[in-house]
């Protein structure tokens, strides 16, 4: 799978700022690993697979969307 640069996402896209509730490790290179209390940047929630685009420590990846809280929610 081939992602646009988080450059590209940043103009015009709104970031959703969440915390991540548990540890998830990534199973393969289109996801990103994240530990309970990282708080990441969240792309897209649009997608019908329980996964949302995030982007965590500069890196663009997907995470599953039961595993994080959007802040102040």
């Amino acid at each position: 799978m081939t992602l646009p640069s988080i450059n590209q996402h940043r103009r015009g896209s709104h970031l959703t700022p969440v915390e991540a509730l548990y540890d998830y490790k990534r199973q393969s290179s289109a996801e990103l690993t994240m530990h309970k209390g990282d708080r990441l940047q969240v792309l897209d929630t649009k997608r019908a697979d329980g996964w949302w685009e995030a982007i965590h420590k500069g890196k663009r990846g997907v995470i599953p969307a039961a595993y994080v809280q959007v802040e102040g929610e």
